[in-house]
């Protein structure tokens, strides 16, 4: 199976390395999309694919990793195919080791394809029979949102004089927890009820002149007191 990867990003760039030990892999950059390969993985900007999605070779399968698009982006093209890997690749690392999920949906005669590539890939497909925005927006919170929740809660720690590692154990005991138990694994002074507890930590954001947070502080503790 001969593939272009079309996108130097991230994706692409893992994209490339890993297939390339069991299939050529071309990635054709700014160059033309060669006519003889197989399938064109599109790994680019969602903005720029529907523009590129027209310069694809006819008879290849199309297969893009768009979160907010189906595979209806690509059209007029058939056959073409979604998979969306719900993980997070860094720049330069290997490609990520366990499981990997990515959710799937497109033409029958492509999905066959997109699975093969999985397994080459180690990820584990999932059918996705409702919005593809909504699971895109549920992967955006779990990692993008975590993220960036961890690093507001470094920056407190580092306010407070203290070592933002201690924070490592919490963060993992957490998201396990709430992974195996659901919203009742939920903890905090937000879900006992503990309004002064929240409170004094509110005036301490105040005083140490951490306005960026507060609002997400306000909206994480009003979400924590929700059945």
């Amino acid at each position: 199976m001969r593939i272009a990867i079309v996108g130097h990003g991230r994706l692409g760039q893992v994209l490339a390395r890993t297939l390339a030990v069991r299939h050529p892999v071309v990635c054709p950059g700014r160059d033309p999309i060669p006519l003889d390969v197989d399938v064109v993985w599109l790994a680019v900007p969602d903005a720029a694919l529907a523009e590129v999605a027209r310069r694809l070779p006819p008879h290849a399968v199309a297969l893009h990793s768009a979160g907010t698009f189906d595979h209806h982006i690509l059209r007029p093209h058939r056959p073409a195919v979604r998979l969306h890997p719900m993980m997070t690749f860094a720049r330069g690392a290997p490609a990520p080791s366990g499981v990997v999920p990515a959710g799937l949906m497109g033409d029958p005669e492509a999905v066959g394809v997109a699975r093969s590539l999985a397994a080459d890939l180690g990820w584990t497909p999932f059918d996705i029979p409702g919005d593809v925005r909504l699971v895109h927006a549920a992967a955006v919170l779990a990692g993008n949102g975590a993220a960036q929740l961890t690093v507001d809660a470094m920056t407190l720690l580092r306010a407070a004089g203290v070592d933002a590692d201690v924070l490592g154990p919490l963060v993992r005991a957490s998201v396990a927890a709430v992974l195996k138990d659901g919203p009742d694994a939920r903890t905090g002074p937000a879900r006992r009820g503990d309004a002064g507890t929240l409170a004094r930590a509110r005036t301490a954001l105040i005083e140490a002149d951490l306005p960026a947070i507060l609002p997400l502080f306000d909206a994480l503790a009003a979400r924590g007191r929700v059945n």
